[in-house]
């Protein structure tokens, strides 16, 4: 068990650490309530 949490942990690192650019490609950020209302800020 503790094997495969370890290897899901590194696997979203790497998968994260290489779209770390694209991650800052939107400059904005958008948050859902659980009753679908959408709130749009501007993120830097």
């Amino acid at each position: 068990m503790n094997k495969l949490l370890f290897a899901a942990l590194m696997l979203a690192g790497s998968v994260q650490g290489v779209h770390a650019e694209e991650a800052f490609a939107y400059p904005y950020l958008t948050f859902q309530t659980t009753d679908g209302t959408q709130q749009s800020v501007a993120a830097e």
